[in-house]
């Protein structure tokens, strides 16, 4: 899958996106329209199992008739039994966390996570000496220190070959998890049976690995464990490796849904030693007021030191969509569609806290108006759970066109996120128009800001603040503390301050109008905020265009009066930063007094509409990290740049991902090519290992690139220094 996104967005990479006539959107966890519908609220358990059984049947029947959500045609798969299994083997106001060593030897640094102490998994790993990367079919293993130790010399030391495809780790002591997707085991990909993010695909299964490492040359599987359904996403925590599944059950085609059981329809963990329910007990299955069809999403806790051991679960007779964890409490939210596919304006938030034992289990719900974008747009402070959302509030007018409902389009007066769609479900149509018509949010897109607090199995709302920035969309958001940071987009860049130390009362303290928009917020310390994401240029038509990567530097000591200390851009049109999307990608180094930042990037000197500045930045393109000096006073210098180790032959020059870590006085660029080494004070070149090309997972042979190994640098994937971009 990453592997199709990855090659579209080298594909759009060479276009052009307008963002006044053809919108750029954001990326979202979980896209869709806003609208009426019914609204999930408190979740209810089931009283007995036969109970849960005739929901099953009433939902399975519907969905076989075509009414509801995750209809149709599953006629190629064999009904006979039990579902097709596989036959393969086997918060709080705290800065930014890694789970790199800090104050340690080695000093490293490791994943950027969105809350301490809660681990999320990602393409590589680190102990501050070896580098462990998931990989294809593989787990490799790289000794930074050399054979003694000692020296910078890269080698790879094992390579621990694996029959599913290596998605991510954990790094636990002496030991990896290790989570593989399979998007329909048996018969090829997997068919998604609704289209929302994250798909729920027919017979999925999620596979972990836990693999000892306490000797890095020779790692071995010391269990492993094949969950039904499709990874949301994970997180390890407390010793426990919580994890949030999507399960779309197939439902027979013909015969009578009466003799359906629940064997066949709930999902199973399986082992060595046999396989047993995911969820075992009937009463932690859990249904919205509103069924919503047959799809289940699973939280499912497993021991980290045994992974065959569950140590509880619960699954929700509903749909998932951007998850969030603090330290304390797992937020699961639901916006998609109600069970007559129209179109909802509410997001419902199910809360799920961490016990002594560490499992998550289900506590209560509310819902909020509009949609959130990322994990970014929640964040808990003092049990207080604070979201941000993306308000689309169209009403229906003329015929059988409506304005707006999450898609693409322009309008005539040049915003963003305006379209025309044809003949909306005519109930759908009714409900929309006499919500919007008597609506206290404003008409069409805006941002608003929930606080909830727990109560009663409810999470209610504290306060509020809606309506902001009407006609822009959301484009990033950030959480922490008493402090809250929106940024805003459809011609220049709004990043506001909010003032969230009154639950009841939270307001936006301050307001800074800037050029471009940032796509990721990342704080340092109370006082100042790094952006990363794009600029913009104006169109001889008076358009505006996403233009290269932008990095920015913000003042935000008084929180009344944010100031931007400097913005900087690398590249053209159809530049990215991997930041943007991902925000693991994220390096920043803070020692004795001084800051690094590491940007991933892929970026172009396309001047389409004279951008000549930022184009000359770039010539040739270049694939890799660039490295910036940050001075809180005055900004940004670039130190220089560490080019990708790129996939395949020459042919084939494509990156996956990318990523910058720094161990002790070392840069490296680790990507999906391999790993390149440099000396982090002047980004002299030391060392480099390239991985074999991946035959089978290459995409259509573009050159993304446009050259080998050391494209743009002076010397082979290291460039000199270069100037601060001012």
């Amino acid at each position: 899958m990453r592997s199709a996104r990855w090659l579209m967005s080298g594909l759009l990479g060479a276009s052009t996106f307008f963002l006044a006539g053809c919108p750029f959107f954001p990326p979202v966890d979980n896209p869709g329209g806003g609208g009426g519908g019914k609204s999930s609220t408190l979740l209810k358990p089931f009283n007995s199992e036969s109970e849960l059984l005739n929901y099953v049947r009433d939902q399975a029947r519907a969905q076989r008739t075509g009414f509801g959500i995750g209809r149709g045609g599953q006629d190629d798969f064999n009904f006979g039994g039990p579902l097709p299994v596989s036959n393969e083997a086997t918060g709080g106001a705290a800065p930014p966390a890694t789970d790199g060593a800090v104050g340690d030897a080695p000093e490293f640094t490791g994943t950027n996570l969105q809350e301490a102490g809660v681990d999320e998994s990602d393409f590589v790993k680190s102990d501050g000496r070896y580098f462990y990367v998931a990989r294809g079919k593989a787990l490799r293993i790289l000794d930074t220190k050399g054979a003694d130790g000692t020296t910078d010399d890269l080698r790879e030391v094992a390579v621990l070959d694996l029959d599913v495809r290596a998605d991510s780790i954990y790094l636990l002591g002496n030991k990896l998890i290790l989570l593989s997707q399979d998007y329909g085991s048996g018969y090829g990909w997997g068919r998604p049976e609704i289209l929302i993010w994250p798909p729920y695909y027919n017979n999925g299964q999620l596979k972990v690995f836990e693999i000892d490492i306490a000797d890095p040359e020779n790692p071995a599987i010391a269990r492993s464990v094949e969950l039904d359904g499709a990874l949301v996403t994970s997180r390890l925590l407390n010793g426990r490796l919580v994890l949030v599944l999507t399960v779309s059950p197939v439902i027979p085609t013909s015969g009578s849904v009466a003799n359906l059981t629940l064997e066949q329809v709930l999902p199973k963990l399986r082992h060595d030693d046999g396989e047993e329910a995911l969820v075992a007990e009937w009463d932690a299955w859990l249904r919205p007021e509103f069924p919503e069809g047959l799809n289940m999403t699973a939280v499912v806790t497993l021991d980290a030191a045994n992974i065959e051991t569950i140590v509880d679960s619960v699954a929700v007779m509903a749909n998932a969509g951007t998850v969030y964890s603090s330290a304390n409490a797992l937020y699961v939210t639901d916006t998609t569609y109600d069970i007559e596919n129209d179109f909802r304006p509410e997001t419902a938030i199910h809360k799920f806290s961490y016990g002594d034992d560490g499992a998550a289990r289900y506590v209560a719900t509310g819902n909020v108006r509009g949609r959130p974008l990322n994990q970014f747009s929640l964040g808990e402070a003092d049990g207080a759970l604070r979201v941000a959302t993306q308000v689309e509030n169209f009403q229906f007018f003329g015929g059988d066109d409506v304005v707006g409902i999450g898609v693409g389009g322009g309008s005539s007066d040049g915003s963003v996120g305006v379209a025309t769609v044809a003949s909306p479900p005519a109930n759908a149509k009714a409900r929309l128009t006499a919500q919007a018509a008597a609506d206290e949010f404003p008409q069409g897109i805006s941002t608003a800001v929930f606080v909830l607090g727990e109560s009663e199995g409810r999470l209610n709302t504290l306060g509020r603040i809606i309506g902001i920035k009407p006609g822009e969309r959301m484009y990033s958001a950030r959480f922490l503390g008493d402090r809250g940071y929106l940024v805003t987009f459809r011609q220049i860049d709004p990043l506001f301050v909010l003032d969230l130390a009154d639950n009841a009362s939270p307001r936006i303290a301050g307001e800074l109008e800037i050029p471009g928009f940032s796509e990721y917020l990342h704080p340092i310390g109370d006082t100042h905020l790094i952006g990363v994401g794009r600029s913009t240029l104006q169109t001889p038509w008076g358009g505006t265009i996403a233009g290269g990567v932008q990095v920015s530097l913000f003042n935000v000591s008084d929180p009344a009066n944010p100031t931007a200390v400097e913005q900087i851009t690398f590249g053209g049109n159809g530049s990215y930063c991997d930041v943007s999307y991902d925000h693991k990608a994220f390096t920043l180094l803070e020692r004795d007094g001084q800051m690094v930042l590491a940007v991933p990037v892929q970026l172009w000197n396309y001047d389409f509409f004279g951008n000549a500045e930022a184009a000359a930045s770039v010539d040739p393109p270049f694939d890799g990290v660039v490295v910036l000096d940050v001075d809180l006073a005055t900004g940004f210098t670039e130190r220089g740049r560490v080019a990708s180790v790129v996939e395949g032959p020459d042919d084939y020059n494509w990156v996956e991902w990318r990523r910058g870590v720094v161990i002790d006085d070392d840069l490296f660029a680790l990507s999906s090519g391999g790993v390149r080494s440099a000396k982090l004070s002047d980004l002299s070149p030391l060392d480099s290992v390239q991985f074999p090309p991946r035959w089978d997972n290459l995409p259509i042979p573009i050159d993304f690139v446009g050259g080998g190994d050391g494209v743009g640098a002076t010397e082979p994937g290291v460039s000199s220094p270069g100037s601060s971009g001012r």
